[in-house]
């Protein structure tokens, strides 16, 4: 239960991420620097992938872990 909430916010922050860049009239996006943009949605994804498989692992330690 908790990795599918985990998953649907990390989905909810990278479809976040896309549409500030988006919509944002200033951003690099919006001055033609469009695959730096992508570049740096991409290692903001794989970072949060980290960060998920991290909260994962911790979550099954805990549930493995004899109650006490």
């Amino acid at each position: 239960m908790y990795s599918k909430i985990l998953k649907g916010l990390l989905l909810g922050l990278c479809i976040a991420a896309v549409a500030m860049i988006s919509w944002a009239p200033n951003s690099l996006a919006g001055e033609g620097n469009l695959d730096q943009q992508v570049q740096e949605l991409i290692e903001q994804n794989q970072a949060l992938t980290d960060r998920l498989m991290q909260v994962e692992h911790q979550l099954s330690g805990m549930k493995a872990a004899p109650e006490t």
